[in-house]
């Protein structure tokens, strides 16, 4: 599965003169509609740096088949005017108007919007404070009844602005759709699902609709203004205290379950999308790409990638995948954890075309092999979250959550780190040895599990089980040495044809 977006990024990274935009398009035949238009954007976007940027007409001189499609006209014209404002040279509507009348009235309302949102991101404004007796800030953008400050977040398809209402004087945080998807009617449809969503759900980790209204057309809707600061920012602020991560992604995990419990489904979990308040709250937020759980075609299968790969469950990345569960989320979860815990998300890569595949064929990193203070029991409850098949994750957010308080509360957790008999087991697998040497090896590696399984019985039970198990652990080591000891010399004194062929 190659996206497009990806692959025209992959052409621009390579060095020499531009890429031949058509030649691409034309090794690519079958790409949808949606697909070609993904090409064209990327490709505009890269373009409009150079000396020679195209025009929209050129672009879609490329594909006519996508001269009728008006939207993606809009966002091709809108992308047009960035980038000659950006040398100084913009277009006016006049000039927009006589190379496409009938996108006139669009073109017009969008280019106004966009200099609202140029303006009040451009100007340098200071917070209004609540008790603040003023009736107006000057240099606030007034729209409807809110006064728009700054600008506090921005994602594909929306922004969101610190805003005071006018009458109320109350600071909120007002999210509405950039001004170039203005035009497009799938991004409002999941605007107003957004907003469905969200003003269903009442949980204290979840924030929570105030208002939703409209003006001149542009759909908002207010929200609590959370003082604080995302995930992302924070993602290696609690490599020394992982019991504060787990104690965090437990309430996050609360959140999502009650979410699944009213049929809704995240699918987009990633720190950038957890807020934690100045007080140390966590808050779910932007459920941009949220889907009913009994409503599973309601979104493109595209619109999964439309925050970040790293954080996308394996079996979301599959052509023909079934539709997402609760465990594409718990995945998700698990994806918070790693991150917490050890400073980076669990698949990185140059483009997403190769974090999809890292997720889909690689394991990630064990998260105690890149932060000592991860323990045995909090790097098994979030690798079983990360588990490449579904059915093997927790069955659901809370039982992850109830895994998590078992760990902070220094009880035996649910999830269960891969012994180093199993890791001796699948060196056996990938590593053959002579006969008499492997059959030695499973006897030694069989008692020592049996010996092992009966200590873990003991240790959910008293003190004294637990120091027993101490001694046990000590033989059982000396034991584990030895097998490791063998393992290589046995290698070492295999004949040629006996010798494995190199693993991929």
């Amino acid at each position: 599965m190659e996206d497009p977006a990806d692959a025209v990024e992959a052409l621009w990274a390579r060095p020499g003169d531009a890429p031949d935009l058509g030649a691409f398009l034309a090794d690519h035949p079958n790409w949808s509609p949606s697909e070609l238009r993904a090409a064209l954007l990327i490709d505009q976007h890269f373009r409009s740096r150079t000396s020679l940027p195209w025009s929209t007409e050129e672009y879609l001189a490329l594909v006519p088949t996508l001269e009728a499609d008006d939207d993606l006209t809009l966002d091709l014209i809108f992308s047009e005017v960035r980038g000659r404002s950006r040398e100084g040279n913009a277009p006016n509507l006049e000039e927009l108007a006589g190379r496409f009348p009938h996108l006139q009235e669009r073109m017009g309302r969008q280019l106004e919007i966009a200099s609202w949102f140029e303006d009040a991101s451009g100007s340098d404004l200071q917070p209004v404070d609540e008790d603040s007796g003023r009736e107006s800030d000057a240099a606030a953008t007034r729209f409807g009844d809110y006064e728009l400050h700054e600008e506090i977040a921005r994602g594909g398809m929306c922004v969101i602005y610190r805003a005071r209402h006018r009458n109320l004087k109350r600071i909120v945080a007002l999210k509405m759709i950039r001004p170039e998807r203005l035009t497009r009617a799938a991004d409002l449809q999941r605007f107003k699902n957004e907003t469905r969503i969200i003003a269903q759900l009442n949980h204290p980790n979840i924030i929570s609709i105030l208002h939703v209204d409209q003006v001149d057309g542009i759909h908002f809707f207010t929200m609590h203004m959370v003082e604080g600061r995302d995930l992302e920012s924070l993602r290696t602020a609690y490599l020394d205290d992982v019991r504060l991560a787990a104690r965090l992604v437990s309430s996050v995990a609360a959140a999502i379950h009650y979410a699944h419990q009213h049929g809704v489904l995240h699918r987009d979990l990633k720190p950038s999308n957890v807020l934690i308040s100045d007080s140390g709250v966590p808050f779910v937020v932007d459920f941009g790409l949220a889907s009913r759980l009994s409503e599973p075609r309601g979104l493109k299968p595209s619109d999964e990638f439309c925050g970040t790969p790293a954080y996308a469950a394996p079996e979301l990345l599959q052509e023909h995948s079934h539709p997402a569960s609760v465990a594409a989320d718990v995945y998700g979860l698990g994806a918070i954890l790693y991150v917490l815990i050890t400073g980076q998300p669990p698949f990185a890569g140059s483009n997403a075309f190769e974090v999809w595949n890292k997720i889909r064929e690689s394991q990630p990193q064990l998260p105690r092999s890149l932060n000592t203070r991860v323990d045995s029991d909090l790097e098994a409850i979030c690798m079983k979250a990360l588990e490449k098949n579904p059915a093997s994750r927790y069955a659901s957010a809370a039982v992850f959550a109830k895994d998590l308080d078992r760990y902070l509360a220094g009880n035996p957790v649910a999830a269960r780190p891969i012994g180093w008999w199993q890791r001796g087991a699948r060196w056996l697998r990938n590593h053959p040895v002579g006969p008499a040497l492997a059959l030695t090896a499973v006897i030694l590696l069989a008692v020592i599990a049996v010996q092992s399984v009966s200590l873990h019985e003991q240790v959910k039970h008293t003190d004294a089980a637990r120091q027993e198990a101490e001694s046990y652990r000590r033989a059982l080591e000396t034991a584990k040495e030895n097998v490791e000891h063998f393992q290589p010399d046995a290698a070492a004194n295999q004949s040629p044809s006996e010798k494995p062929s190199e693993q991929r």
